[in-house]
Parts: C-alpha cells; sequence; structure tokens
C-alpha cells in the first residue's frame, strides 16, 4: 500500500546567495549617504561663498580700490572715498559683476540642495540633475576664483567667499565619481523594481 504524498507548505529559502544578493540590494548602502552628504556639503559651501559675496562683497571691493590708490586708509577716509562719484560708479561696476555671478551661484547651490535631497533613494534621473547643477554651479565660481586672481584674491573677494569657492570646486568633481559608483546603481534598479 503506498502512502500518499504530502503537501507541506512552501517556505521561502532563508539563505543561499540569491536571498543574500537581494537582501544587500534592498539595503542602502554606505556610499550612498556618504555621497548625499558630501553633495549637501558642496551646496552648503557654495550657498555660503555667494551668500557672504553679496552682503559683503562691496565693502570689500571699496577697500581694495582705496588701497590700491592710496594705500592704507582708515575707516573715515573709506567713507568719504565712498562719497566720490567716480569711485562709486567703478564700485557699482565692479559689485555689479561680482553680484551677478554670485546670484547665479546661489540659484545653482540651492538647486544642487534640492536635487540632493530627491536624491536619497537613488533616483538615476535626481543623481544626474545633481551633477548638472554641480558642473553648472562650478562655472560662475571658477570665474570668480579665476577673473579675480590676477587683482589679489584676497582682497577683492571677502575671505570667506573666496575658500568657500575654492574648496567647493574641486571636491565637486568627486560627486560626478561617488553617485555612479556600481553599488547606488544596483540599489536604484532594486528600489526601481520595489515600485512596478
Amino acid at each position: 500500500m503506498h502512502s500518499s504524498p504530502q503537501n507541506y507548505p512552501s517556505v521561502p529559502p532563508q539563505g543561499g546567495p540569491g536571498y543574500a544578493g537581494h537582501e544587500s540590494t534592498s539595503r542602502k548602502p554606505l556610499i550612498l549617504g556618504i555621497a548625499i552628504s558630501w553633495s549637501m556639503a558642496i551646496a552648503a559651501l557654495y550657498l555660503f561663498s555667494a551668500i557672504l559675496a553679496l552682503i559683503s562683497g562691496k565693502g570689500t571691493l571699496l577697500r581694495y580700490i582705496a588701497t590700491e590708490s592710496l594705500g592704507e586708509v582708515s575707516d573715515s577716509q573709506l567713507e568719504q572715498l565712498a562719497s566720490d562719484p567716480e569711485v562709486t560708479a567703478a564700485l557699482e561696476e565692479g559689485y555689479g559683476a561680482i553680484a551677478t555671478k554670485a546670484t547665479f551661484l546661489l540659484v545653482a547651490g540651492m538647486a544642487i540642495l534640492v536635487f540632493t535631497w530627491l536624491s536619497r533613494n537613488g533616483a538615476a534621473w535626481a543623481r544626474a540633475l545633481v551633477l548638472v547643477t554641480t558642473f553648472v554651479a562650478m562655472v560662475p565660481a571658477s570665474i570668480l576664483l579665476g577673473e579675480n586672481s590676477a587683482l589679489a584674491i584676497n582682497k577683492i573677494l571677502p575671505t570667506g567667499t573666496w575658500l568657500a569657492a575654492f574648496c567647493a570646486v574641486p571636491l565637486s568633481l568627486a560627486v560626478y565619481v561617488l553617485f555612479f559608483l556600481p553599488p547606488i546603481n544596483r540599489y536604484a534598479r532594486a528600489q526601481k523594481l520595489r515600485r512596478q
């Protein structure tokens, strides 16, 4: 007499390479957290650089003009010089050029911040936009650094503006690598499959 086959409930596998692979891709990789933190820091540097240029750029430029013309001057002499129509015209023209680039940098820095936040789940479109806006922000930052380098950067631009932009430009290059490393790409594909 043959015993009838018993039906056992199917139990999902708890081990094996396939299971481990699925588990590893569903967990957010550490490198994504590092890339997001790095990108946020770059955005903060660009924002700090731009805001400081807009707030203190005119005063720093005026002192540079005064120093180049008269040498070291006191605050009272600086105020008198600022009332001169020719100096005022030169100051407005120079500050206008700096303010235009700083405003562009400010907008780009805010865009980096927004797109970095949107890329926290590894979405490829958000990571691509982070790279685009980071590149866009590098343009005015590099121009600010480059065109003022021959004119004593530390005098024409506020020190914080120059230093923040100087640090952010080379650090931005690392974002191009970090955001598209294989672990992040695998995680993004796994997240996309889970949403389908």
